[in-house]
């Protein structure tokens, strides 16, 4: 985290090392690039780390109110952010069930957990991560892996689980 304001300014601006260097110590991102201090993902994982309680302030104006970012939002939040050390886990199968979605989740590549699981049509994908993280039981945060998604990003944690099924 604190080594980020020793390199050189275009590795400030790489998104995957500051990413990583926020993830270690919020209060990094005072060194970030300009553009970097506006990319929700970024500030994300920068009040995830949860080390300071000023994070945002260091943030681009503009993200400052953003109730995603919100330190009691960004703890809650199960969605691994690209590039987290993170347990996958995919949705193999899903359907509608009396009472709600039927679900089944397994985890890793190889396939180390399986759990068919039943939430209620309203849910999120945050939701879903929590199921998983519950699952795994050794993380706060998992990658999820949904048919037909190319990547789920932890800003889609309040987005309704059935637009993705």
């Amino acid at each position: 985290g604190r080594a980020l304001r020793f390199v050189a300014l275009d590795l400030r601006a790489d998104r995957e090392l500051v990413c990583e260097a926020v993830r270690h110590e919020g209060a990094a991102l005072r060194h970030a690039a300009e553009f970097l201090r506006a990319d929700r993902e970024v500030v994300l994982e920068a009040v995830r780390s949860g080390d300071c309680d000023w994070v945002l302030d260091l943030a681009a104006e503009a993200l400052r109110a953003d109730p995603d970012l919100s330190p009691q939002q960004a703890a809650a939040n199960a969605l691994a952010g690209p590039g987290a050390r993170a347990r996958i886990c995919t949705v193999t199968e899903s359907d509608a069930a009396a009472g709600g979605i039927r679900i089944c989740l397994t985890v890793g590549l190889s396939g180390d957990a399986t759990r068919e699981v039943l939430l209620p049509t309203d849910s999120t994908l945050n939701d879903l991560a929590k199921e998983a993280v519950s699952l795994i039981g050794e993380s706060t945060v998992v990658h999820l892996v949904l048919p037909g998604t190319p990547r789920v990003s932890p800003l889609d944690s309040s987005r309704r689980l059935v637009d993705f099924l």
